[in-house]
């Protein structure tokens, strides 16, 4: 029997789910692969929810912040690009991943550097984080749908983060336009 710990039951499971996908992803599925009894993986984990968590988390954790540049314009991009290739890495995670928002957004809140490089680069602070939202957004759901998009999933990747990019730079009035219709406080979850 090897040592119980959070790290032990994180690991197990996405090896589970690396291995059979996220609907195979049970606490007792977790328990049998480390030899141990379901309720004792409790002490560690309150439940799947929070397990789940910290699959996202570590998935996204792992995730290596490109350098800004000096407009963030190379930063935006190698941040789709870091995002594609963790989530490549573990495909049958993908919908564990689209499945927590507020953790895919706790990594835009991690690329303050980045942010700020596309305000020098003439970004709003608003236009940045919607641009960098909109980039993992799109990753995910681009990496969600990986098998049915066909030959040029990369050349599709590609060409849609750099229109991302080049439409963030050509809408200077977004900002307006956004508080305007309130859909600023729709997307940060205000009532």
């Amino acid at each position: 029997m090897s040592t119980l710990t959070p790290q032990a039951i994180q690991d197990a499971a996405l090896a589970i789910v690396d291995e059979s996908g996220a609907h195979k992803l049970t606490m007792r599925a977790v328990a049998r692969r480390l030899d141990v009894e379901a309720p004792s993986l409790y002490y560690h984990v309150a439940n799947k929810s929070a397990l789940v968590d910290r699959i996202v988390d570590s998935i996204l954790g792992r995730v290596e912040l490109p350098e800004p540049g000096p407009d963030g314009t190379d930063g935006a991009r190698g941040l789709a690009f870091a995002l594609r290739t963790e989530l490549s890495a573990h495909p049958n995670a993908v919908p564990l991943v689209a499945s927590r928002p507020a953790h895919t957004l706790a990594l835009v809140d991690r690329c303050e550097a980045l942010r700020d490089a596309l305000v020098r680069g003439g970004l709003s602070p608003t236009s940045a984080t919607h641009l960098l939202r909109s980039l993992v957004v799109f990753t995910i759901g681009h990496a969600a749908a990986a098998s049915s998009v066909g030959p040029d999933a990369d050349a599709w990747f590609r060409s849609t983060v750099d229109a991302l990019i080049a439409g963030a730079r050509l809408a200077p009035g977004a900002d307006a336009s956004i508080a305007a219709t309130g859909h600023e406080a729709a997307a940060s979850g205000a009532k």
